[in-house]
Order: structure tokens, then C-alpha cells, then sequence
């Protein structure tokens, strides 16, 4: 990281004493000063809240606001400070031990999001032999998060798939309990504040689960969600949908290429794969074979699995495409915003895969069997 010139450190200090602190984290001064209007915003508003005056020695903001200032220097994320991050129109708490939702994951949501409602039909049809394509009879549309975190995609699709699809399942499942509490906290805070209407505590739920563990298949459960470490006596059940931001930095990129703020606040389990057979790059790479193996056994005609660069995307592909059964129909790659720019191809062992928006390689989209071929189109 390339050291601030003292001329800078005197430009911020003239304009406020408490840019400096900041200006060690954000690195250019008008972020900084962004961040400090946040800030401020924020130390006025507790103070004035219920919480601070409950306590015996209630502080003033200026006095946070400093305190603030000196944390956000020594490298704390601005979002575990403020304790909250927007996603699309939706405000999703975040707390040290669950990863931070990132601009780039609201956007291939957002777009994903699109392409179901503009497909809709599509997407609640069934293959039969004799008829084609034929819609389900009061079936909802079923989506399963993994590896959800702070729930943020799983909340947003529900809350931009509702205007249009009035019957909706979307399980979010983590490994963490931490996450899994979480989520369930930002459900029931974006239903108060009437970011999510009220069917959302009836159509969103969020639960545990090992998705490498022996026998576990993802059921949707019409009552108190519960733990699902290996349940399968009954089979995979079906999903129309699997989308997943799993952990997916190599032990190198992560001590070499990552900031120092993501290094030392935000959780490594959800950002190294724990399973992992590999070394070098690809050892970042052990969650999407049994996402994709998910995806098959659930019949999904859709999965969207978000990776780190164009590198592992190609990998992904490469995985997919081994597949015995032949299930992904076709596949994409998305940039970090795949509703802005143009498309354009890259070459993957001799197939031409379809690049998709603006930024670097976001996301790789596989369409299944299972009625894929009619969504792509």
C-alpha cells in the first residue's frame, strides 16, 4: 500500500481534524470526507436515540464521532461501524463474522431477478413428454441460496420476484449459526421498516446446514425452519433455482491480493473454502463441484454460482462441462454489472462462452435440463 504524501494528510486536516484518521483508510480524500458525513450522520443519530440515553453516562456525537473515526482508521469496515449495508432497496445489518455484501452481488441479483420476471412463465413451466412445456398448477417458484450470509440475495429476490410472482420459496441456508441469526434479523428489520412486505415471513426462510454434509437435501419446511446437516432419507427435492456466493479466494489470494480490512475483519470462513483438495489458485475453487452436483440432483433449471476473476470462471465451465450427465444446456459468464455494456465471448476448451456487462468476470450461470434450454432462449 503506497504511503500518503504529508501534503495530503495537511489538505484533510485544514478541512476537518478527523479527515486524517480516515485518510489512512479510504486512501484518497473524497472518500474520506464521504465517510465522515456517513459518520457524522450516524453519531448524531444514536445520541439522540433511546439506546444511548438508557445509559448511565450517555456520550455526545462529537465524542463518537471521534471514536468512530479512530476505528474506521485502524482498518474496520465502514459497514461493521454503521451496522449497515443498502442492498438494492433493502438495508441488510452487518456484523462482524458475516461477509459484507459487495455492489457487484446487487447487481448480478438484481439482474437475475429480471430475467426470472421476464421469463416468469418460463420459469413455473414443467416438461411433458406429451405436451411440451406446460405450466404448474398453483406450484411456487422455489429458490434456494446457499451459503447465504447475511441473507441479502435471498431477501432481495423476494423482494424484487414479488410484484410479479405472488407464490414464492426462498430458503437461504449457512453453515454458520452467527450468519443464519443474521439473516433472520434482517428479514423481520426490512419487514418493519416496509421494505419487505409482510408475506415475506411467509415466503423467505433461512436455516443451517453443512451442504457438504452426507445426505443433505434442502426442504422447504411450512413451519419453524430447522437444522439440515445431512437430511435425505427422502431424496433431493426439487428447486427451480440455486444461487450461491460460496467462499471461493485461494489461501494465496487471500494473504497476497485481499485488503488489510477484509484480512483481519471479515470471516475467512466465508471466504477460503475449508474443503478444499488443492493448492495454488485452484484451491479456492472445492465448493462448485458440489454446487453444481446440488444443482443437477435438484433439477434446477437455473444456477448462478459467483466467482473471483475470469480465471475461475473458466474453471467453473471447465467443471460444469465435465459433467457425465450432460445436464448445463448452456452456459454465461457475467461481469461485475451484466445489465450495463456489451456482450462478447471468450474461448473455453474450444467452446464460445457468452461474456456478459461491464467489470471483471462476476458470475458463471449454468441453465439444466430441466426446462433450461426454453429460459435461455
Amino acid at each position: 500500500m503506497p504511503r500518503l504524501a504529508n501534503a495530503n494528510r495537511i489538505l484533510a486536516y485544514s478541512i476537518n481534524p478527523l479527515l486524517p484518521l480516515l485518510l489512512r483508510a479510504t486512501r484518497d480524500l473524497p472518500s474520506a470526507q464521504n465517510e465522515l458525513r456517513w459518520l457524522r450522520e450516524y453519531a448524531i443519530s444514536f445520541t439522540k436515540s433511546k439506546t444511548n440515553h438508557q445509559r448511565g453516562n450517555a456520550v455526545s456525537w462529537r465524542k463518537l464521532l471521534r471514536t468512530l473515526c479512530t476505528a474506521r482508521s485502524g482498518g474496520m469496515p465502514l459497514q461493521y461501524i454503521l451496522g449497515t449495508q443498502p442492498f438494492g432497496e433493502l438495508e441488510i445489518k452487518c456484523r462482524k463474522g458475516t461477509l459484507i455484501p459487495r455492489p457487484e452481488t446487487d447487481a448480478y441479483t438484481t439482474h437475475l431477478a429480471d430475467l426470472i420476471s421476464n421469463k416468469r412463465n418460463s420459469f413455473l413451466s414443467v416438461r411433458s413428454k406429451a405436451q411440451g412445456y406446460v405450466r404448474r398448477s398453483n406450484q411456487p417458484l422455489r429458490i434456494l441460496d446457499l451459503c447465504t450470509g447475511t441473507g441479502c440475495i435471498a431477501l432481495l429476490l423476494q423482494s424484487l420476484l414479488a410484484p410479479s410472482i405472488s407464490n414464492l420459496q426462498v430458503l437461504g441456508i449457512d453453515i454458520s449459526p452467527q450468519s443464519v441469526r443474521l439473516a433472520q434479523e434482517n428479514l423481520r428489520t426490512n419487514i418493519r421498516n416496509h421494505s419487505l412486505a409482510p408475506s415475506a415471513g411467509k415466503h423467505v426462510q433461512f436455516t443451517r446446514g453443512n451442504i457438504f454434509a452426507d445426505g443433505f437435501s434442502p426442504v422447504w419446511n411450512p413451519g419453524t425452519p430447522g437444522t439440515l446437516d445431512g437430511n435425505g432419507d427422502d431424496g433431493m427435492k426439487e428447486w427451480d433455482i440455486l444461487i450461491s456466493n460460496p467462499p471461493y479466494i485461494s489461501i494465496t489470494g487471500f494473504c497476497k491480493e485481499t485488503s488489510r480490512s477484509v484480512r483481519n475483519w471479515e470471516p475467512k470462513l466465508a471466504l477460503v473454502p475449508k474443503y478444499s483438495d488443492c493448492s495454488g489458485e485452484e484451491d479456492g475453487d472445492s465448493f462448485y463441484p458440489r454446487l453444481l452436483s446440488i444443482g443437477e440432483q435438484a433439477r434446477t433449471k437455473l444456477v448462478l454460482l459467483e466467482v473471483a476473476d475470469l480465471a475461475q470462471a473458466r474453471r467453473v465451465v471447465r467443471t460444469a462441462r465435465s459433467c457425465a450427465s450432460r445436464y448445463w444446456q448452456r452456459i454465461e459468464i457475467w461481469r461485475d454489472f451484466p445489465s450495463q455494456g456489451n456482450a462478447s465471448t471468450t474461448i473455453v476448451d474450444g467452446e464460445e462462452i457468452v461474456l456478459l456487462g461491464d467489470g471483471h468476470a462476476r458470475a458463471v450461470i449454468c441453465w439444466g435440463l430441466a426446462d433450461g434450454s426454453l429460459i435461455s432462449e
